[in-house]
């Protein structure tokens, strides 16, 4: 079953709210979870929480999540990266073309969330390599 949540935008204290809430119902019934945005207008250290939850609701039962997210801090805590880029495609009568492509390799990884993080230099590696870090060690 795949449930959505709706299209409001959060007040920042209750989105983790709402994914403890989640985890909580999700966990005894187990199948997929898709949050789209569910870190919609929090920063740095609720979105690692809000990215913690979403990762322990894979970890603790038969859940699978699949987030979309634009917070590096979520991104970092999931097992597979997915990059999802859009663009007008030309021969196709003014449709968007959806480029989905999965990451594989740590270090292609680790430069996709310092992009995310917006430094794409050395201290932005070295910051995203620091979040992927922390997320692995949080579930080891």
């Amino acid at each position: 079953m795949i449930r959505r949540p709706p299209r409001s935008t959060p007040k920042p204290s209750s989105a983790a709210s709402d994914v403890y809430k989640r985890q909580n119902r999700e966990l005894a019934s187990g199948g997929i979870s898709v949050f789209d945005e569910v870190d919609s207008g929090v920063g740095g250290r609720v979105g690692a929480r809000i990215g913690h939850a979403l990762r322990r609701l894979t970890t603790t039962g038969s859940q699978q999540v699949l987030c979309v997210t634009h917070l590096p801090q979520v991104a970092a805590c999931g097992d597979t990266h997915l990059i999802v880029s859009k663009s007008p495609d030309d021969d196709a009568d003014g449709r968007t073309t959806i480029d989905i492509r999965r990451i594989d390799s740590r270090d292609s990884r680790v430069e996709e969330i310092s992009q995310m993080l917006g430094i794409g230099d050395v201290e932005g590696r070295e910051s995203a390599n620091r979040l992927v870090d922390e997320a692995v060690a949080a579930f080891s």
